[in-house]
């Protein structure tokens, strides 16, 4: 065997630049073979990550999943759907659910109109443990910090962790106490107006009714609320919650700093009792429907049919207004109204992704101002022609106007790059969110997470069959994981199919050239054979020098793809940012079976490229050759 490898290496030594074009050729094609198989190990490795870095299992959101409606938002029509947060409670009585963790996703349009900021409100005791991947980045970096001395504020370099998490806090609702003891809760969001007619008379010279009528002072609100036809009410009392605990039902009515509680028995017998404002934890309407149940909650107005029921655990938010007539005063006269949120101390902390920061040039501790534009709707008033009488009159209807706003937050901390969309969000405190950006109680979605991953299936038809839910999407991810890794399943096959045509290239140029060099060396294999070479030996000197050139190949394209590796992952990286998802960690892995059965199916490809080639110059009769050759 020694013999023929020193004549099969003299004979590719003797055409160096065609040996060495060719096992160029076969290092190539092998380099492809083993990027693409490592970038199809690393990449299904990825997303298993990512979509094992959620946490939960199961995501609910409004019907017309606001995931794919922000789109259709960010781009100026149509607006995201919510859930409010008595669905996470509803969501907690089923037996299977181990931990739930609610979201709230605010896009912002920039001032400029350039492109949006994406905030994401999360709860952050929950959200860590369901996101475990969200982690704060480390390494060198800059921190704006104040000085002791001075008090001034100072820029430091630091080697660790850039910065940490926002401090979770309370943020209460604005309060508005009326004069019949109750109190609205809710989301003070600006100020109005109302007109209502106080008389009709008949004037007896143009025979026409004139109205007289009075403005109305209001202080508009966000809550829950909901309206309740009268048809389906069988009474309305209150009940006075005591701080021991006790609940006391019947007709209750505010007197002076006290409270007067109107009772009966069993028997129908009257009895009436006071409570001072020290013993009265709170005081709410009850209605009590035909059904039997009992309906808590404030009554913020009433008509001829409805009721309309307001409290911080009904239905989804909407804008009340309320008469200032109906507030009760503080001792200096002013409405007794507690706009928590206006003397809320302290700035809002956010922590930034990885390319909100990078991107805006931020650091921990810097102070942030997103100036955004948003749309409100405003009453105008215009002058029209009445048809009928042809007479000019001033109408008012409601119109969308942009409106400039700049909201203020402080820098708390960075996330480590994921490669993922999280990278360019901006995280506050849920309540937070809610509350700056008057979405109080609203959610876009509730993460979920399992005691057991094999009941999925059932829980989310159970999900789906709970009316009182609302109109909610289940979004499940362990299904969402199976169509990626099926995905990743038909890149595979896309991957295996260009290797093939690599291969194939690489197959036909190495017979190619392996054939030109048999019928350039007819002589001298004529005389070989005349001087006493065999067919056999002529065949393994032929084969030999095309399994050498592949090896050679082989060996030269995994090392390639092995040290060109990082380089080919920065590549991929770049053209699938441009689509818009980057799986975090590395997406390129080189496994050793895929390197050994690279190098092992290049020596397979010399086998097999060899075959023809060696047979053809076995083949050949000695005197033929000589003749050929001359």
């Amino acid at each position: 065997m020694r013999k023929y490898l020193n004549l099969a290496y003299k004979s590719l030594y003797r055409r160096k630049i065609r040996s060495f074009l060719t096992i160029g050729g076969v290092g190539v094609a092998v380099a492809v073979l083993v990027s693409l198989l490592g970038f199809n190990t690393g990449y299904r490795k990825a997303l298993e990550r990512d979509v094992g870095g959620m946490g939960y299992q199961v995501l609910v959101t409004a019907k017309g999943c606001p995931y794919e409606l922000a789109t259709v938002a960010l781009a100026g029509v149509g607006s995201l759907r919510y859930l409010t947060d008595d669905t996470v409670a509803k969501i907690k009585e089923d037996p299977e659910v181990a931990e739930i963790t609610p979201t709230l996703m605010v896009p912002l349009i920039k001032e400029e109109g350039t492109g949006f900021y994406t905030i994401w409100g999360i709860d952050l005791d929950t959200y860590s443990r369901l996101r475990p991947m969200m982690k704060i980045a480390r390494g060198k970096h800059k921190e704006k910090v104040i000085d002791p001395d001075t008090g001034n504020e100072v820029e430091k370099e630091v080697d660790g962790p850039m910065g940490g998490w926002f401090k979770p806090r309370e943020v209460k609702p604005d309060e508005i106490y009326l004069k019949n003891g109750r109190v609205v809760k809710g989301l003070i969001v600006g100020e109005g107006e109302y007109e209502k007619v106080t008389s009709r008379e008949l004037n007896p010279v143009t025979g026409e009714f004139e109205e007289t009528k009075k403005t109305f002072k209001t202080v508009k609100i966000m809550l829950p609320s909901r309206l309740y036809k009268k048809s389906e009410v069988t009474g309305v009392g209150g009940i006075l919650a005591l701080r021991d605990g006790t609940q006391i039902r019947g007709d209750i009515s505010p007197i002076d700093d006290t409270f007067k509680a109107v009772t009966r028995d069993a028997q129908g017998t009257e009895q009436q009792n006071t409570y001072s404002k020290e013993q009265v934890l709170r005081v709410e309407d009850e209605l009590t429907l035909k059904d039997g149940s009992k309906v808590l909650g404030v009554i913020m107005n009433e008509t001829n049919e409805y009721y309309n029921v307001g409290d911080i655990e009904l239905a989804y938010p909407n804008t009340e207004e309320v008469s200032l007539d109906l507030v009760k005063t503080f001792s200096n006269g002013k409405p007794k109204i507690i706009d928590y949120y206006k003397h809320f101390k302290g700035e809002t902390e956010i922590v930034l992704g990885w390319e909100a920061a990078q991107t805006g040039f931020l650091q921990v501790g810097q102070k942030l101002t997103l100036k955004v534009k948003e749309m409100t709707k405003q009453k105008v008033k215009e002058k029209i022609i009445d048809p009928v009488s042809g007479k000019e009159k001033e109408i008012e209807r409601e119109t969308e106007m942009p409106v400039f706003n700049a909201y203020k937050f402080k820098v708390m901390g960075i996330l480590e790059r994921s490669g993922s969309k999280d990278d360019g969000f901006y995280f506050i405190q849920l309540e937070e969110a809610q509350r700056i950006f008057r979405r109080y109680k609203m959610l876009t979605g509730i993460g979920i997470s399992l005691h057991d991953l094999a009941k999925l299936p059932m829980f989310t038809d159970r999900i789906y069959n709970r009316k009182e839910l609302g109109e909610t999407q289940v979004i499940s991810l362990a299904e969402v994981k199976g169509t990626i890794l099926n995905l990743v399943q038909t890149a595979k096959i896309l991957v295996m199919s260009v290797a093939f045509i690599a291969i194939f290239v690489s197959l036909i140029g190495v017979i190619n050239t392996i054939l030109m060099s048999v019928f350039e060396r007819t002589q001298e294999i004529g005389i070989m054979k005349a001087i006493g070479a065999s067919n056999m030996d002529i065949f393994k000197l032929i084969w030999l020098e095309t399994i050498i050139i592949c090896a050679l190949g082989g060996i030269f394209g995994t090392l390639i793809a092995i040290f060109g590796g990082k380089l080919i992952e920065k590549l991929i990286r770049v053209v699938m940012s441009k689509a818009g998802y980057v799986p975090a960690g590395e997406i390129v892995q080189f496994t050793p079976q895929i390197i050994i059965g690279c190098f092992l199916g290049a020596i397979l490809l010399g086998i097999l490229s060899g075959i023809w080639p060696a047979y053809r110059a076995a083949k050949m009769r000695p005197i033929e050759a000589i003749r050929r050759g001359e």
